[in-house]
Parts: structure tokens; C-alpha cells; sequence
């Protein structure tokens, strides 16, 4: 097995529990006050995410509620609690560090809102200051708790929404479709671990099918860019492959053989073995390929699909595709976003030239009214 879980890892693992979407698709943890965690629809008490603002020397990290809390509290990367409580009365720095203000003592259009909005203010902020902080308020008997990642790209302050961990992507059983979009994950990071199984039904004639596809892009332009698949599963005359971003190679394969109408248990993951990266498939437990990948990247919005845009679908099924990743052998510096970026309501989506081939996003536009000009 690839190490550090379980192949499908039990509710009761330690770190971050189910996740419950928030506000503007962003993560929320759940925790009771004895620490147990389980999915849980937080519609009524939802609560925005961290406002994410480096400014200068300064970070600002806040996280809302739509009801009143009891109490909030922060806690640091390396443990130990900054507490807020509900109202701004106390001290106005943090127990130990005077660099950590409360938010309301800084901004006064917050002090009479203390009981929906938690927050702090860094400042300066240092790279000791590094890694996930948790913002956490109390309703009821539930802790809510909101999560981000500071870290320091040479030099440079960077913020995000921290990428998710024992994640059960489908756990039920699907049938294989074309152009079957499951989810969206936001990073996958330099370390990740991949498991599923999956079920043929039927073999196809000499052509490539595909089972499944990580990709930043849609894993579906002629030219395969770096992320495309990460991995990407493909059965072809009764063999399977799997491709990955390898040491530069966007489309790096390894095959293995398959059976028909059998539930066959996959595992794909990559991991430091022996102080190297190493990219690593087991099938049915056992390991049947390994390579050291030395060009590992932090991959954004990557579109999980079961049964991907452009191939042949493979008739069959999956079942309990479960992910995990972290980013500490990469750690953000290199960072592949294929994201299209959107234009404003009018102006110029292209001015320069451009040579016309297949499959060519070239933006998104927010919207198109009832009256609109393209020229």
C-alpha cells in the first residue's frame, strides 16, 4: 500500500474530518465539542471564508457567521489559541504576541459586530508565521472552523484555502460517461495518493477508452500540457495505462493488465521514499511501477472526470475514488494554473493575431446581457 493512510481511510483518522462546502465553494470542518467530526449541511449557520489581503507588512485573516456565535478563537500553525470571544473587551493583542491584534480594535466599523465576525490583524507578519491557521467559532455545540495557508514564496506573502485531506471524492459505485465532470478539487500538491476501483464490463476494439482523468485543463486538447493528467486512467486491447506529469514528461505511462467483469482495487500515489519524490501505482495492493519524479508541481483547480471530453468511454464502473495531497517536497514553487481568466463586461477580449486550432478556449465571460456587440 502506498504509506500514511489506510487505502480508504475511516471517519476516525486523525487531522481534518468530511468537509461541507461554504460560501463561494470554499471549505468548512465541522468539529462537536468532543472533537468528532461528520458531514454536515451548515446552510443556516454558514459562514464566509477568510478575507485573504496581504497589505504590505500585514495580513488580515477574518471568518464570518450568519448567526450570532458564542465564541471564537484562533489557532496558530504550531499550536497554541489566540481567543476572541464574542465581544471586543480584553486585551487587545494576542496572550503573548502584541503583533496580533483584534480585528475590532483595528477596524471600529467591527466592534459592535463581534459576535458574527472573527478576525486578527498580523502585523508584521514573519515567516515564522508560516503554515495553516484555524479560525473557529462556536453555535450551539458545534465548532465551525475555516482554514487557510500562509507561506512565503521567495520572499513574496502568499495565501490560500489549504488543500484537502482524506477526501472520499465517490464513495458509491457509477457507471463511466463521456464527459462525466465529478468534481473540481482546488490544489493537488507535490504528494498526493489516489484509490479507486474500478469494474470493466466489456472490452472495446483496439481503440483508446478512458476510465478516468485529474486534469488542470479538460484532458482533452491535442497537445497534452503539464497537468493534464494527473493522473489520467485509459484502457486500450485489454491493458490499462496510466499517465502522469513525470519529470517534464506530461504524458508519462506505465501499463499493467486487466481483468474482465472483476472489481480491481488502483492506487496512485507519489511520495518521498528514500529522500526522493517517487511516483508509485499499485494494483490489488501490489506495487507494479515506480519512477522518482524530479519536476513536481502544485496543480490548481483540477477537474476530476469519469469519463472524460473527448475519448472513448470504457464501458465499466468505479467506486470509493478516495484523494488526499499535500505540497511539501514542491512547496508553491512551481504552480501550474490553466484557469482561463475572465474579461470585464465590455472591452476587448483579443487584439493581436491569433492562428485558429482545435479546442481553443481563450476566455470565460462573466455574462451576456439582452443587449450585447461583438464585433
Amino acid at each position: 500500500r502506498c504509506p500514511g493512510t489506510a487505502r480508504h481511510p475511516p471517519s476516525s483518522l486523525p487531522g481534518p474530518g468530511p468537509r461541507s462546502s461554504g460560501k463561494n465553494g470554499k471549505d468548512k470542518w465541522i468539529d462537536n465539542r468532543n472533537g468528532n467530526r461528520w458531514k454536515e449541511d451548515i446552510k443556516k449557520n454558514s459562514g464566509q471564508d477568510f478575507s485573504l489581503g496581504p497589505s504590505g507588512k500585514a495580513v488580515t485573516l477574518r471568518c464570518e457567521s450568519d448567526v450570532p456565535f458564542e465564541n471564537c478563537k484562533f489557532v496558530k500553525p504550531k499550536g497554541g489559541e489566540i481567543e476572541i470571544r464574542n465581544r471586543c473587551e480584553g486585551s487587545t493583542y494576542g496572550a503573548t504576541d502584541k503583533r496580533i491584534k483584534k480585528i475590532c480594535r483595528v477596524d471600529d466599523s467591527l466592534y459592535h459586530k463581534t459576535d458574527t465576525v472573527c478576525g486578527i490583524v498580523i502585523k508584521p507578519v514573519r515567516e515564522t508565521d508560516e503554515g495553516v491557521w484555524s479560525c473557529q467559532y462556536l453555535i450551539g455545540n458545534q465548532w465551525i472552523k475555516e482554514e487557510t495557508y500562509i507561506h512565503f514564496n521567495y520572499g513574496k506573502i502568499e495565501m490560500e484555502i489549504p488543500i484537502s485531506v482524506d477526501e472520499m471524492i465517490q464513495k458509491k459505485e457509477i457507471v463511466l460517461k463521456p464527459d462525466n465532470l465529478i468534481k473540481i478539487l482546488p490544489v493537488v500538491g507535490s504528494e498526493f495518493k489516489i484509490a479507486f476501483d474500478y469494474y470493466i464490463s466489456e472490452y472495446g476494439r483496439y481503440k483508446w477508452y478512458n476510465m478516468l482523468v485529474f486534469a488542470v485543463d479538460n484532458g482533452m486538447t491535442s497537445s497534452v500540457n503539464y497537468g493534464d493528467r494527473i493522473p489520467g486512467v485509459w484502457v486500450n486491447d485489454k491493458t490499462l495505462y496510466i499517465c502522469s506529469a513525470i519529470s517534464g514528461n506530461a504524458n508519462a505511462c506505465n501499463s499493467t493488465e486487466t481483468q474482465l467483469k472483476k472489481w480491481t482495487s488502483v492506487e496512485i500515489c507519489q511520495h518521498v521514499v528514500e529522500g526522493k519524490l517517487t511516483f508509485e501505482v499499485l494494483i490489488d495492493e501490489k506495487s507494479i511501477y515506480t519512477t522518482v519524479n524530479t519536476k513536481p508541481c502544485r496543480f490548481k483547480n483540477v477537474k476530476v472526470f469519469a469519463g472524460d471530453p473527448i475519448h472513448l468511454i470504457q464501458h465499466g464502473k468505479i467506486r470509493n475514488l478516495y484523494f488526499t495531497t499535500t505540497d511539501k517536497t514542491n512547496g508553491g514553487k512551481c504552480v501550474k494554473d490553466l484557469t482561463p481568466t475572465p474579461v470585464p463586461s465590455s472591452g476587448y477580449i483579443l487584439q493581436n493575431p491569433l492562428v485558429l486550432k482545435p479546442d481553443q478556449l481563450i476566455t470565460v465571460l462573466p455574462f451576456i446581457g439582452s443587449q450585447y456587440k461583438i464585433s
